[in-house]
């Protein structure tokens, strides 16, 4: 393939990869090797700031619930109107 025709470097560099004459020097293959490890990077930087805010989400519920108490937990109501009017549906 040549650059001319506007292939992308990837697509050029798996075609080399597909008829063994891959060259680990060019700078298509350095190049192809920088964007993925870029991309690597910044979806591992990614998980990690999801992995932050789903720990501090958690601590905040923790928190919530530890300064309720020990008071009861609310039993969800009734939807069933007999129970309402008994007074079993609180």
């Amino acid at each position: 393939m040549e650059r001319g025709k506007g292939y992308p470097v990837s697509l050029e560099v798996l075609g080399q990869a597909a008829k063994g004459k891959l060259d680990t020097c060019s700078w298509d293959f350095v190049h192809f090797l920088a964007l993925s490890q870029a991309t690597y990077y910044s979806l591992r930087m990614l998980r990690q700031t999801l992995e932050v805010s789903d720990s501090k989400k958690s601590k905040k519920r923790k928190a919530v619930a530890s300064s309720e108490g020990d008071a009861k937990v609310a039993k969800p109501r009734s939807n069933n109107p007999f129970d309402l009017l008994s007074g079993n549906g609180e």
